[in-house]
């Protein structure tokens, strides 16, 4: 439990202080996401869990395209 408390911390610094950073590029779409961009859509992927009554700890399912599309 304890390592699990000293993750979050340490995820919730990196954030914290790279907020304005880039987090990640999308390749596809020539689009680069700062920290706080991610987190934003973090955030509004778990409400729409919540919506649906999902809870934590239960497990979903993703089902993709096996091409991607441009």
């Amino acid at each position: 439990m304890e390592l699990q408390i000293k993750t979050g911390n340490l995820i919730k610094d990196i954030f914290r202080n790279n907020w304005e950073e880039t987090f990640i590029f999308d390749s596809i779409n020539s689009k680069d996401y700062t920290y706080q961009e991610f987190f934003e859509l973090v955030l509004e992927i778990k409400q729409n869990l919540e919506k649906r009554n999902i809870k934590k700890d239960e497990a979903i399912c993703l089902i993709l395209p096996k091409k991607i599309w441009t």
